[in-house]
């Protein structure tokens, strides 16, 4: 029986020793992977709080340009100066400056400033120590020389004096011309600027991350600890670990604030005498590895009494099996967002298209409408019923027009037409309108100054923009608040955070007290389809088309959000260029005007739209000869026919209006162009040397662009024969 009694050993030694050999290597290989994990987290801790101290590095540097600049400079100044670079880094909670006795003498948030002292804040006493000023022994006992400050004095997290929150401060020594100590420039930061960062990162409630000074002291924690837990934030061992240069190097510790054995990596930010570190806790670890421990202790019982061997291969098989599947998976997943993202981008291009086909079409058939019905306008008396109806049809039609311009500009298909807007007015005369859409929960407020420069923007645009902030800052009040339109002036220098051309611009501010946004959607919020709100309530492109008014303007868009304090949007656009604004041109009759008749060549494809713009250039007193085809046209000019003025529509078969001009300059240079079209995908050179006429046109318009086209043209020889009225000719 030796060999069944071989077997019957072996049948449970093999297992056991699988089992056993199983459970060595999975713990080993999750202790790995949580050493490795713990590294890449430091680094991006490392690299999070190293960008946060680079720019406050260059915030220092910044002010003491300015000290040096302006030495005598008013409080009030510099609080305005200090409160303009505060509002710029959502990181930093204020800026102070503190001269040699520990008095604030300036700061960012509050003006005038309240007497305060911090003379008995240990980086102030560092700072002091360090440029051989007596040093100020603090209330324990202890002197600032404790701290390795390197150029760079990092205090204990205090409460604000003026805040009465937890802050960081970071200081950096002003010194006289003659090398004494002359005060400080000091930067408050919010705590939860590092602690909220934190945890972001956090895998479970046993992991930590600090920022610790290089003398062991904890600057900042998640999870933050309280009760007397805070009060062991020096840890001798951690700062010990730091000194003798266990930084960039992983270990394992037990923790003396709260008896936690965690596996910690520890990076020290280049130039700076602080650490950061990140802690994952060895029990969730072990917790993964005894689960674990459970399946093979089946596998290795069910080994023994069966056959181990084919129950280890058939386990190893379903392994790859659901490595495959969960593998197949994932990548069924990736594709699906792809394809779903681009049929959104093709729907969206394809809805682009349609509407700028739709707006094109539609604007020809306005200006038929709309120049008819003005024809018929001028043959009616003054106190005829009918003239009242024709006013209403032509008034329904000019909205119409409205409309397609906003179509054009939702398939990018429409110019800017910048020229100085009266933001006051512009905002007041909306009034009703915004009033009516927001309902009669919400109360709304303009607050603008008694004279607030022009902007230089397209005013209808702007209106839309403004009309789809207020319905955003109104969707995100569901149980009612307040909006408040302001407006005011900014004068903007070179390298301004906004990174704008330096000079002065108009700042229209939408604000709101309703729910706000958290970081993540605020960083995402102006991008093109991203959108908050449910499913079929927004299309994400609101603030998108508010962002690209504004920088295709010379300007740009800024937000401004926290959960639970609302939000406020900022319209930043170029002040317009000179104060005085253009009257308002007085209604012309069109028989008023003093260009003599000419002979126009009128070509487009459309016979409706042909036909009813050569009516109103005859009724206008003008010879017209019309063509149907950019070549009819060119057939024309290459006869010699005596031509004063040519006006062409541009989207046309065959040969566009662009080209059209184009051949008319070989064939006749110096002939007067006018380019009648509702699109704008032409180049700023293309529009430079092209007179335009927006479709659809009114009478007064036709009038006002023909009469400009040819008062700047210098006199030329005139036609042997002499236009006369008349039906017009078509060729």
């Amino acid at each position: 029986m030796p060999p069944l009694r071989v077997l019957l050993a072996a049948s449970l030694i093999v297992p056991a020793l699988l089992f056993a050999g199983a459970a060595w290597q999975e713990r080993r290989v999750l202790m790995g992977e949580a050493a490795r994990r713990a590294e890449k987290t430091a680094e991006v801790l490392e690299q999070h709080a190293g960008a946060a101290f680079n720019a406050y590095e260059l915030i220092f540097a910044r002010i003491a340009e300015h000290l040096r600049a302006v030495p005598d400079e008013s409080e009030a100044a510099r609080h305005i100066y200090l409160a303009g670079i505060d509002h710029e880094l959502r990181q930093v909670g204020s800026l102070f400056l503190v001269d040699a006795n520990g008095e604030v003498t300036a700061h960012s948030r509050y003006f005038p400033v309240q007497s305060s002292n911090v003379m008995d804040r240990d980086y102030f006493r560092a700072l002091r120590d360090a440029a051989g000023a007596p040093a100020v022994p603090t209330a324990s006992g202890s002197r600032s020389s404790e701290l390795d400050i390197s150029g760079l004095a990092v205090g204990m997290p205090v409460t604000g004096r003026f805040s009465g929150t937890p802050k960081l401060n970071i200081a950096r020594a002003i010194t006289s011309p003659d090398g004494q100590f002359a005060g400080a420039i000091a930067i408050s930061v919010s705590l939860d600027y590092f602690e909220a960062f934190f945890r972001t990162l956090s895998g479970s409630s046993a992991d930590t991350m600090v920022l610790v000074r290089s003398d062991g002291a904890v600057l900042a924690r998640s999870p933050a600890l309280s009760g007397d837990q805070s009060d062991r934030l020096r840890d001798p061992d951690l700062s010990r670990a730091i000194l003798t240069h266990i930084a960039n190097t992983t270990t394992a510790y037990t923790s003396p604030v709260d008896k936690v054995e965690r596996i910690a990596a520890y990076r020290k930010l280049a130039a700076y005498p602080i650490y950061v570190g990140y802690g994952l806790g060895t029990e969730s670890v072990l917790g993964r590895w005894r689960g674990h421990l459970v399946i093979y202790g089946g596998v290795a019982l069910l080994a023994a009494l069966t056959l181990s061997g084919v129950t280890w291969l058939a386990l190893r098989a379903a392994r790859e099996e659901d490595r495959a599947r969960a593998s197949l998976v994932s990548e069924m997943a990736r594709r699906e967002a792809v394809e779903g993202a681009l049929r959104q981008a093709q729907k969206m291009e394809a809805v682009g298209q349609l509407t700028g086909g739709i707006a094109h079409d539609f604007n020809n058939l306005l200006g038929v409408v709309l120049g008819n019905l003005e024809l018929l306008s001028t043959r009616l008396p003054e106190d005829s019923r009918l003239r009242r109806y024709v006013d209403r049809a032509i008034e329904g039609t000019e909205r119409g027009a409205v409309l397609t311009q906003r179509m054009l500009a939702f398939a990018r298909r429409q110019d800017l037409k910048l020229e100085p807007v009266d933001v006051t007015s512009l905002v007041r005369g909306m009034a009703d309108l915004l009033a009516r859409s927001i309902g009669s929960t919400i109360k709304m407020e303009l607050r603008f100054p008694a004279r607030l420069t022009s902007a230089q923007v397209d005013a209808n645009q702007l209106e839309m923009a403004l009309l789809n902030l207020v319905v955003n800052a109104r969707d995100a009040m569901p149980k009612g608040g307040t909006i408040v339109i302001s407006g005011r002036e900014e004068v903007l220098g070179p390298g301004n955070p906004q990174t704008l051309t330096e000079g002065r611009y108009v700042v229209l501010a939408v604000s709101d007290t309703g729910v706000g946004m958290d970081a993540a959607t605020l960083t995402r919020a102006a991008e093109p389809f991203f959108t908050t709100k449910p499913v079929g309530k927004g299309t994400g492109l609101g603030l998108a088309m508010v962002h690209g008014l504004a920088a295709q303007a010379g300007g740009t868009l800024r937000i401004d959000s926290e959960p639970g304090h609302g939000t406020t949007v900022e319209l930043w656009l170029p002040q317009a260029v000179g104060e005085a604004e253009a009257a308002p041109v007085p209604a012309m009759a069109h028989r008023e005007t003093s260009i003599r008749p000419c002979r126009v060549l009128l070509v487009d494809d459309d016979p409706l739209v042909l036909a009813g713009t050569a009516a109103m250039l005859d009724d206008l007193g003008h010879h017209v000869i019309e063509a149907r085809s950019g070549d009819e046209a060119v057939a024309v000019i290459s006869a010699g026919t005596a031509i004063d003025l040519v006006i062409t529509d541009h989207v046309m078969p065959g040969m566009t209006g662009i080209e059209l001009a184009s051949r008319i300059r070989t064939l006749r240079p110096g002939l007067p162009i006018v380019l009648a079209s509702g699109f704008a995908e032409l180049s700023e050179v293309e529009l430079s040397q092209l007179a335009r006429l927006p479709k659809p046109f009114t009478l007064a318009a036709l009038s006002q662009a023909v009469a400009a086209t040819l008062q700047e043209r210098e006199p030329e020889t005139q036609a042997s024969t002499q236009p006369h009225r008349s039906g017009g000719v078509r060729v």
